[in-house]
């Protein structure tokens, strides 16, 4: 039976690097892997004369395969989760190479469930599309935890060296470009606006001004029927939300 291996946040041995992708994830979790497909791959090249006694196993390793890897998604999740919570939030903190692990764990389970959890036939869509949408969320909450330890009123100097340091170990050791994108993207809607004080933003005179420049929009649109284009002060606002 497959058991899980104690998880260490490392980087893959390389005789699973020879397997897999080269440096995807953790040893413990390309180790698991392996083990699923090689196990898929040995039952199938029985070609079990049955064939409905083999598209039941088929199902069972799937199955299995989907459990295996949505449990390894919750551990790494729980784990990126622990190590934010003793991160400081603060222009000193630096992004660990575990962190970057646990987001290249992810990243590789997204790739392997494709193979192990997709079955052949009517229900191919079953368990891959379910762990599937496990991993979006994870993702999108290591990225909100990630970006929450951005600091509040520092230096701009500071802060810059903050943001291009951490985005650099990023970018170094994270493999997938459009997870990288989706933290810098976040990151820069907060930057927009560092050093800015909340009571700068949100006070009497800025909701006296929006609203009527949000009045004026408005008897802009009903005279002419045009207004602007289309976008108004609160489509826009929307957009950078």
């Amino acid at each position: 039976m497959l058991r899980f291996a104690k998880q260490e946040w490392g980087t893959a041995s390389t005789a699973y690097q020879i397997t897999l992708s080269p440096g995807n994830g953790s040893a413990t979790s390309e180790d698991l892997f392996w083990k699923l497909d090689a196990l898929q791959k040995f039952v199938y090249d029985l070609h079990w004369p049955e064939p409905e006694f083999a598209q039941h196993l088929e199902q069972r390793l799937k199955l299995m395969a989907s459990d295996m890897v949505e449990a390894c998604v919750k551990r790494t999740r729980v784990a990126f989760e622990a190590k934010m919570q003793k991160a400081s939030k603060s222009t000193e903190y630096r992004v660990s190479p575990s962190i970057c692990t646990m987001f290249n764990v992810l990243m590789d389970a997204k790739k392997q469930c494709i193979k192990l959890c997709t079955l052949e036939g009517g229900q191919e869509q079953q368990y891959h599309s379910t762990i599937d949408d496990l991993i979006e969320d994870a993702f999108k909450e290591m990225i909100s935890l990630l970006v929450s330890k951005k600091p509040g009123m520092d230096l701009a100097d500071t802060y810059i060296t903050f943001v291009r340091q951490n985005q650099d170990i990023l970018r170094d050791k994270v493999n997938e470009e459009i997870y990288i994108e989706k933290v810098f993207d976040k990151t820069y809607r907060d930057f927009r606006l560092q050093g800015v004080l909340e009571g700068t933003l949100n006070n009497k005179a800025y909701d006296t001004i929006y609203n009527r420049l949000t009045l004026e929009e408005a008897t802009v649109s009903v005279t002419d029927g045009s207004g602007l284009q289309g976008i108004s002060m609160r489509d826009s606002d929307e957009e950078d939300e």
